[in-house]
């Protein structure tokens, strides 16, 4: 069957991705609520929930990019490319911050992402990106002992 990517999450995606979120310790959770005020790139073999890319807006016009995830059935088949391009516009800031060096390998590749620090994350997104790490942050604090989370930012191409 052909693989569908679209940014029309049903209400059934939204309940699986908060799940699968939790579940997977390297991702970070995110609620029911934050999801539906967030743009969700979904990709679908038939009625299968496959993979999707989350653009969280933090304030003004800057998102975060992040809660990817495909099933591993569907990997390096194109489909994180397919959730890119369908979920950054040319008038928006966004941020990614990851422990894996091959998503950020993927944003820096030929979409206006350049390096960046969590310092300037926290004051272009009024301190947001921090503050709603609060709730997760024994999950952090974990990932940060173990890793070393790299941060990219693309400036608004307006």
């Amino acid at each position: 069957m052909a693989i569908v990517v679209t940014t029309k999450p049903t209400a059934n995606d939204i309940d699986k991705i908060v799940r699968v979120l939790d579940e997977i310790t390297e991702l970070t959770p995110r609620t029911k609520k934050a999801l539906k005020s967030s743009q969700i790139a979904v990709a679908r073999d038939g009625d299968e929930l496959i993979g999707w890319l989350i653009s969280e807006h933090l304030c003004k016009n800057v998102y975060e990019i992040g809660g990817a995830y495909i099933n591993p059935n569907y990997r390096r088949q194109g489909i994180f490319e397919e959730l890119t391009k369908e979920l950054i516009n040319s008038d928006c800031v966004y941020l990614v911050a990851s422990y894996h060096s091959y998503i950020i390998r993927h944003f820096l590749r030929d979409r206006g992402f350049r390096k960046s620090s969590l310092m300037e994350f926290a004051k272009l997104s009024n301190g947001r990106f921090i503050t709603k790490r609060i709730r997760t942050a024994v999950r952090v604090a974990h990932h940060l002992s173990n890793n070393s989370a790299k941060y990219i930012i693309r400036m608004d191409n307006t």
